[in-house]
């Protein structure tokens, strides 16, 4: 699978609840590309929702240091 499906595929789950599982699936995709920002931004709210709060912190500190100005990410 491509890092685009597997983040399709983690989107839906997460749409379903399924929060684990989209954890799972956002990472698949993040071993494929660590600088996909829409896999890390869907990883940090799948993490925050679950209450894994230092985990998505340190989510949006890798997407800072990605882009310094994403508004999200702070």
């Amino acid at each position: 699978m491509t890092k685009e499906e597997l983040f399709e595929k983690a989107v839906d789950a997460f749409g379903e609840g399924n929060l684990e599982e989209s954890v799972k699936t956002y990472r698949q995709a993040l071993e494929i590309d660590p600088r996909y920002q829409d896999a890390l931004h869907g990883l940090a709210r799948a993490l925050l929702d679950q209450g894994r709060l230092p985990e998505a912190e340190e989510t949006a500190k890798r997407l800072i240091e990605i882009d310094n100005d994403d508004v999200l990410a702070h």
